[in-house]
């Protein structure tokens, strides 16, 4: 049986070109996901805080701050510390550019124009490992919840035998003492 999260999945797209967005958005329209878009790396910033997102694929080249730069604060934040980053750039796609958005903490750089399925592709992956963590997380709450069943019923326990051994406690003498006569 499979627990899937209560909510849609989140994705959080970051490019500050209406277009690049448009696409994005339309690609990713495949997968059963909300996705959610921002146009600056300030405004990815504020929605990085009020969402759960299971992904997020950034431009590298915006105003304000770069994809780079985002990448770092995202890190940086403890809810967002291990989401998944994805750079798609046409712009900067040589070897420099790639090392600088893995150091900034992305797991992978894709290079404009793209193959849409491949980006699918890598994106259903984290969406799998997503949807399993919270699965994960729903079973260990489930054995907490046993847990903290079992021990009180086990204090329940404990106090309904020490409760009849001391009852069976005064016959057991007042019989000793008979055989000792």
């Amino acid at each position: 049986m499979e627990i899937l999260p209560a909510v849609r999945p989140k994705i959080l797209i970051v490019d500050d070109r209406p277009e690049n967005l448009f696409v994005l958005h339309n690609i990713l329209g495949i997968l059963d996901v909300e996705v959610i878009q921002a146009s600056t790396g300030n405004d990815a910033l504020g929605l990085a805080l009020e969402h759960d997102f299971f992904c997020a694929i950034l431009d590298v080249q915006m105003p304000e701050m770069d994809g780079y730069e985002l990448a770092e604060l995202l890190r940086g934040n403890l809810a967002t510390a291990t989401m998944p980053i994805i750079f798609v750039s046409a712009v900067f796609s040589d070897d420099y550019h790639h090392r600088n958005g893995y150091e900034a903490g992305a797991v992978d750089f894709i290079s404009k124009p793209f193959v849409p399925e491949i980006l699918v592709s890598k994106i259903k992956v984290f969406l799998d490992l997503y949807k399993q963590r919270h699965e994960l997380e729903t079973f260990v709450e489930q054995l907490n919840s046993a847990n903290r069943q079992l021990k009180f019923v086990n204090h329940e326990l404990e106090t309904f035998s020490y409760s009849i051994a001391h009852d069976l406690r005064a016959p057991l003498r007042a019989i000793d003492g008979f055989s000792r006569i």
